[in-house]
């Protein structure tokens, strides 16, 4: 195996791990987060680069040894591609934590947690969302929960939000004016919603 292969191989596998969890990365490093992606994608550019380099001077001589840093790269960045476009990061969030969430939900409607404002969750349930606790409001007769699950930067953050009666919440009951907010019907009752 190459020197070109094998660096090939480490950003690779490097840039495939911080790319599937780059929300986790941002929410844990709010603000080193982007610099380290931001420098893992430009190692993975040189690493690009330099498996095309490689296997243009080496094109003649073996076609195989030439052609497998360019394959692990081009690899790699079709994998990220899917990543990114069905957004698989948020989708393990929500569908690996779906179950946890709706004995949650159980818990608000049988009395055994609070049914308004700001409530700490239990002890088993504490990483299901931001600072340990989840808001609760009522819209009429909807109950609405919001969950925070990522931090971006101050400001910004991102989350899924129930509602017993499977309507968007207005803006008003979660968030100010003046600020850009976009809801995704994920499942049922649940929505991901993105603030900023």
């Amino acid at each position: 195996m190459t020197k070109v292969t094998k660096f090939s191989i480490w950003v690779s596998l490097l840039t495939l791990l911080f790319s599937s969890f780059r929300l986790l990365t941002m929410d844990l490093l709010p603000f080193f987060g982007a610099f380290i992606l931001l420098g893992v994608a430009l190692v993975f550019l040189v690493a690009l680069i330099t498996s095309m380099i490689y296997f243009l001077k080496n094109l003649k001589h073996n076609l195989l040894q030439a052609m497998s840093p360019l394959l692990i790269t081009l690899g790699t960045l079709a994998i990220i591609s899917v990543v990114l476009v069905f957004d698989l990061e948020r989708k393990m969030n929500f569908f690996i934590n779906l179950r946890a969430r709706e004995e949650v939900i159980h818990l608000i409607d049988t009395g055994k947690l609070k049914n308004e404002g700001m409530v700490k969750l239990p002890q088993n349930y504490q990483y299901l969302s931001k600072e340990n606790q989840i808001e609760v409001k009522r819209e009429g007769e909807n109950l609405l929960v919001r969950f925070n699950v990522y931090c971006h930067f101050p400001g910004e953050f991102e989350g899924i939000i129930y509602s017993a009666k499977n309507q968007i919440p207005k803006r008003e009951i979660f968030f100010s004016e003046g600020s850009s907010l976009k809801y995704y019907h994920y499942s049922s009752k649940w929505f991901w919603y993105f603030h900023e």
